[in-house]
């Protein structure tokens, strides 16, 4: 029940307070999580929140089983973006 919540607030156009952004490097960003999920086999959603200025936060749904902890896992994503 908590994973389809989660998932209906980041498809949501807004999230606290701030605006789902839909440009282009928004999207680039957006499609990178869903081929990376498809690659490791895992369902994997994102959203990226902000304003005129910029994203202010993103949003990430991994839903998948996983040997590694929850700050393992993390620290290969960001690694992955660098």
């Amino acid at each position: 029940m908590c994973v389809l919540r989660v998932r209906e607030l980041i498809r949501r156009g807004s999230l606290a307070g701030a605006e789902r952004l839909s440009d282009r490097e928004s999207q680039r960003f957006e499609d990178y999580l869903g081929e990376q999920g498809e690659r490791f086999g895992v369902d994997v959603e994102g959203g990226v929140y902000g304003g005129a200025l910029g994203p202010e936060f993103f949003v990430i749904l991994l839903d998948a089983a996983a040997v590694e902890t929850t700050d393992q896992l993390f620290d290969a994503l960001l690694l992955g973006f660098s």
